[in-house]
């Protein structure tokens, strides 16, 4: 696992505690109180909130309910801050992938959100493409906005995952001067891109030929490779290949595929099998190939010819 840093990012100051413990995710936002003139009647030992936002009351809320009801509630003594800055607990949250997620929700290709509302306070956790694949939202300002909330967590998941520890990458953004406090494991990289240029240099899936021809009603094998796209986001090469299996959803606009989920060798390596049915020469079809929530990752385009 990696954590990097995207920013400095409009949170308005937000102080974000993080700590990731295998499958599990603990999440707690603290906001300056500097409209503060006297001491607080509701206050907390920092040491005691640096407990409270690593633990979870009961078992349910390893779904992701966001523990709002904290407002009011200050703590000072904050790591990294002036000693007698007062700050305000906006929240919590806890997830646990393996108690919590859906069957499909952590597969290939995934980027999961923590996001806040405009008061600071926890918004949930939510699959980004799963979230937005009818409209294929893919730049994070949109996905944002889409839904008028801020994003304080980004995790990309190049491949299904069983726990954090398997993200290729965290990002998480902060305000100028605040970083995040107590993430752990403590292992940061420089600053990186929103999640779309971390999607855009990852894998995908390459033809040999972009157009493929066939004759009406026939058949014809397609091969393909799944190698990896370059770029800086990732200690991969253009064109090394993916060491692993990957499972793509095989969607034909035009004609036949019977197969509609290919699963490649673990170089990436398949073959689409696709039938010119009730097609006629001149016309033309697409085969998309998608990827758990992420559609259109590659495809190939079909040219039928005169017998």
């Amino acid at each position: 696992m990696k954590i990097g840093f995207y920013g400095p990012y409009p949170t308005n100051h937000y102080l974000l505690h993080l700590h990731i413990e295998g499958s599990r995710l603990y999440a707690g936002i603290l906001y300056p109180a500097d409209f503060l003139t006297d001491e607080p009647d509701t206050r907390m030992a920092y040491a005691d909130y640096l407990t409270w936002f690593k633990n979870a009351e009961v078992d349910y809320s390893y779904a992701g309910y966001p523990n709002n009801f904290t407002n009011g509630v200050f703590v000072r003594g904050v790591a990294n801050q002036p000693a007698e800055r007062w700050f305000e607990i906006k929240g919590k949250i806890a997830f646990d992938m393996q108690y919590a997620a859906g069957e499909d929700e952590f597969c290939d290709f995934s980027i999961i959100d923590l996001n806040i509302k405009n008061d600071g306070t926890f918004y949930g956790i939510q699959n980004r493409f799963s979230r937005t694949r009818g409209d294929k939202v893919l730049k994070s300002h949109r996905a944002r906005a889409a839904i008028d909330v801020s994003t304080v967590l980004t995790v990309v998941f190049p491949f299904c995952a069983q726990s954090f520890e398997d993200a290729e990458l965290i990002i998480v953004p902060y305000g100028e001067g605040f970083e995040p406090i107590g993430v752990e494991p403590d292992f940061r990289v420089s600053a990186k891109p929103p999640g779309e240029r971390l999607i855009r240099d990852l894998y995908s899936p390459k033809f040999e030929t972009p157009v493929v021809q066939v004759k009406p009603d026939d058949m014809v094998q397609i091969p393909f490779s799944t190698t990896w796209n370059g770029g800086s986001e990732y200690p991969h090469e253009e064109g090394e290949p993916i060491d692993r299996a990957i499972t793509y959803e095989v969607e034909p606009t035009s004609g036949y595929v019977g197969i509609r989920r290919v699963t490649t060798d673990d170089q990436g390596n398949g073959v689409i099998r696709f039938r010119a049915l009730d097609m006629l020469p001149g016309e033309k079809a697409k085969v998309k190939l998608n990827l758990g929530h992420f559609s259109a990752l590659g495809a190939v385009e079909i040219e039928v010819v005169d017998a």
